[in-house]
């Protein structure tokens, strides 16, 4: 009926409604480039060659001018501030207070050949900040919202040459009150973390990291003081402004977390963080700076580590008031993301389970799957008929409980607490379970959870449907070569005789109709010590390959110890493969020169199918 247009809500179903249908029928018009000024929300249209803007009804929703190209919306004292293109002669600075001859070109950066491209817009108490390509290369500029109060701040690095970037791109900045902070180079030492109060004079380097730091990563504030990262550290550094000067800290950091801001957050004086170990596989962890990082609680069932990337898949989506907003992969059951709630404030109490699956065996007897809460000694259970008034009570050490003799036509009820070394937690949510329950009719596996029962006994978990009612699991220490295969048919599969203190990886595929699929292209992993593994730390060895020079700008040399053949593999830092090269056995050249600037992955793999992965700095 529609396409994708302007809606709005107050968090009721009757109070979530389309505002305006802009482009009528199925057609889209694609709202985007939201930016509020006031009691006005300010929107591109028509794929961002329109400005709107809507007080929220539909008569209140109307364009207010049609251009080339309109985008980077910002608000600043009262008026919308954006780079727009109308003629055809190149994207300016322009400005509006919401009213058709309110809204005009403010200052043509370039003159009158050229785009300057104004972007990255970014405001203090009392200034506006963005980047515009000029004559002088990319620097920092400011506006007051007049033709003759919009100047660049600083040539920060003369003679033609850019300061505060290399080309269009987003620009990372933070304030601390009228001050700005933010990562640009001069002819001196690279990439360092400068400020600005506006004035020339004013915006000086206030560091002198080896190597220079990291564009791709936020400058977080922490109790007053500007957190940034430099690729070749294993910590952050920190800027004091009261000492004025840079120091390495004892908060964690690595290459591919920096290049996601969602994957970490500094609230308060802990950073939270995504990483992955060899038990829990990728999970969120904290850190106070001080002490050793300590995971939050297991939020997935089954260990998703991952080769040659040290992130986790939880993103960390903010914060309100105390609580840190997290979220994960994969809801256990389905493809829907769920959400986590962490207070801060309660961090050092008991929490119970949040993370809670019933496993289908038969209709009479289930095992019932939740996630390990940190410190925990003790796990008590209590189930019942939803009808029944009363709760039958059981304990375990383990997180995970065999339930048989259901009625198969009941709904049951359950409930878990954690005992943490005396503490004990209040109840968790109820989970509901009804004993025939079947997956959806999917034709691929839904792996459910993984759970260690000893040193040498690992459970694998899945969910059974009316297609898939049998499953093969093929296993093998981490790094071999040679796969054990095992078979199931009922929900769940012991893996048994494993080798105490080692990490495994696993896959699987599924029968249907007496048809095998072909095996999950991925792989998953458990760890058989109860405790993290670092015999497989990455890399885990370096094969005897050499790859030089890094950081590079456009060739890197590979030299091979050995006679082995190689495959060789070209990752983006998020696991997108972009090459392959195989039988790879001599000296080689890659080239880079077509590569943006950043980090990425080269992942060999030899005829013994053992793995070295190396990131390399591209310029």
């Amino acid at each position: 009926m529609h396409g994708v247009e302007l809606w709005r809500s107050d968090g009721t179903s009757i109070g979530t409604y389309m505002i305006s249908d802009i482009a009528p029928g199925p057609t889209s018009s694609g709202p985007g480039e939201f930016a509020g000024v006031d009691s006005i929300i300010y929107f591109t249209a028509n794929t961002g060659t329109q400005l709107w803007r809507s007080n929220g009804t539909a008569s209140g929703t109307y364009s207010l001018m049609s251009f080339n190209v309109v985008r980077g919306l910002y608000g600043f004292n009262g008026k919308l501030y954006f780079s727009a293109d109308q003629n055809n002669t190149g994207e300016e600075l322009w400005r509006s207070n919401g009213t058709v001859n309110g809204t005009f070109l403010l200052k043509d950066l370039n003159g009158v050949v050229g785009a300057s491209l104004p972007c990255n817009f970014y405001k203090t108490n009392n200034n506006l900040f963005f980047t515009a390509a000029t004559n002088d290369g990319w620097e920092l500029w400011k506006t007051d919202g007049t033709n003759s109060g919009t100047v660049m701040v600083k040539d920060i690095f003369p003679g033609g040459n850019s300061g505060v970037m290399d080309t269009y791109s987003e620009k990372y900045f933070s304030h601390i009150g009228d001050t700005l902070y933010f990562a640009a180079k001069d002819n001196n030492s690279g990439y360092q973390l400068w400020r600005s109060d506006g004035t020339g004079a004013g915006t000086v380097a206030v560091s002198n990291v080896p190597n220079g730091i990291l564009l791709t990563s936020p400058f977080s504030i922490v109790e007053g003081n500007v957190a940034f990262y430099s690729f070749y550290s294993d910590r952050f550094w920190m800027y004091s402004p009261s000492l004025d000067s840079s120091y390495i800290t004892n908060y964690p950091a690595f290459y591919a977390l920096n290049l996601y801001p969602q994957k970490y957050l500094f609230f308060g004086s802990n950073l939270y963080y995504a990483t992955k170990d060899t038990l829990y596989g990728a999970e969120v962890w904290a850190s106070d700076g001080i002490n050793p990082s300590k995971r939050l609680q297991e939020s997935h069932l089954v260990n998703n580590w991952y080769p040659g990337i040290p992130l986790g898949f939880n993103s960390i989506l903010g914060t309100v008031g105390s609580k840190l907003i997290l979220s994960q992969a994969r809801n256990p059951y389905d493809v829907r993301i769920p959400f986590f709630v962490y207070d801060t404030l309660t961090a050092n109490t008991c929490f119970p389970p949040s993370v809670i699956v019933g496993v289908p065996v038969t209709s009479t007897n289930m095992h019932l799957v939740w996630n390990r809460v940190e410190e925990t000694t003790t796990y008590h259970i209590r189930y019942k008929k939803s009808t029944d008034l009363t709760w039958t009570l059981d304990s375990t050490q383990k997180s995970y409980y065999f339930l048989n003799s259901l009625d198969s036509t009941a709904i049951y009820n359950f409930q878990l607490t954690t005992n943490c070394s005396g503490v004990i937690s209040a109840w968790s949510d109820t989970i509901l379970y009804q004993p025939t329950f079947l997956g959806n009719n999917n034709n691929y596996l839904n792996l459910l959870a993984e759970r260690e029962e000893d040193s040498t006994t690992v459970r694998l978990y899945w969910l059974k449907t009316n297609l898939i009612t049998k499953v093969q699991f093929r296993y093998r220490p981490y790094g071999t070569t040679t796969w054990t295969y095992s078979t199931s048919n009922n929900g769940y599969k012991r893996l048994t005789g494993l080798t105490p203190n080692t990490f495994y990886e696993y896959t699987y595929r599924e029968e249907i109709n007496g048809i095998w699929n072909t095996w999950y292209s991925g792989s998953f992993y458990f760890n058989t010590s109860g405790s993290i593994t670092t015999s497989i730390s990455e890399p885990s060895t370096d094969l005897g390959i050499s790859v030089f020079p890094n950081p590079t700008s456009d060739l890197l040399h590979i030299k091979f110890s050995d006679q082995k053949n190689y495959q060789l593999k070209l990752l983006d830092v998020t696991g997108r493969i972009l090459k392959v090269y195989d039988n790879l056995n001599t000296a080689t050249q890659i080239s880079t020169s077509s590569l943006r600037s950043g980090i990425y992955l080269l992942q060999f793999t030899n005829d013994d199918g053992l793995v070295f992965t190396q990131k390399v700095l591209v310029k």
